[in-house]
């Protein structure tokens, strides 16, 4: 695992996602983190079956059975609504095309009574902060570590290719 894959998965626990806690860090693929992440924090639930229909089954993916939020893709950016209130835009180039999208969607939501206006904090989105590798929590930082790519026997520590059932240097029971 990549340091910018595990950093990102410490800040995505951060925000305190539902169903994230039962994701196994095994199951997460590479990535590279290319484009900045902003999030928001409503003080309020929104009720993602609703906020589906709301926004626009055609702009909108929600499968909650694979992901806890709404996908909504706008025109700059990409908008995820999770069902705790939080609110994080992707694949914005800039901050103000995070706002924009931020303030598409919260506007929408406010207007159909889905969030209540008071429940919109009046700071915008904030860049969410990948933490550096060495703040990692220690699992996820071994985790993050490149794997060695030679294996080696347990028994005298030869070189193996990774495929033999017994070790060609002492005969070790490799399976």
């Amino acid at each position: 695992m990549t340091a910018d894959r595990a950093r990102l998965l410490v800040a995505l626990d951060g925000l305190d996602v539902q169903g994230l806690a039962s994701v196994d860090l095994a199951d997460v693929p590479e990535v590279e983190v290319a484009d900045p992440v902003f999030a928001l924090t409503l003080d309020a639930a929104v009720d993602t079956n609703m906020a589906t229909l709301e926004l626009g089954i055609e702009a909108t993916t929600y499968q909650p059975d694979a992901f806890p939020g709404v996908v909504y893709q706008g025109d700059a950016a990409t908008v995820l609504v999770f069902g705790t209130g939080q609110v994080v835009v992707t694949d914005a180039d800039s901050r103000e095309a995070a706002e924009a999208a931020v303030a598409t969607v919260v506007a929408r939501l406010v207007d159909t009574d889905l969030v209540d206006a008071d429940a919109v904090p009046e700071r915008g989105a904030e860049a969410v902060a990948l933490p550096a590798a060495e703040d990692l929590p220690e699992g996820v930082r071994e985790a993050a570590e490149p794997p060695d790519d030679s294996p080696t026997c347990p028994d005298c520590g030869s070189d193996l290719q990774g495929t033999e059932n017994f070790c060609p240097s002492c005969g070790a029971d490799l399976s």
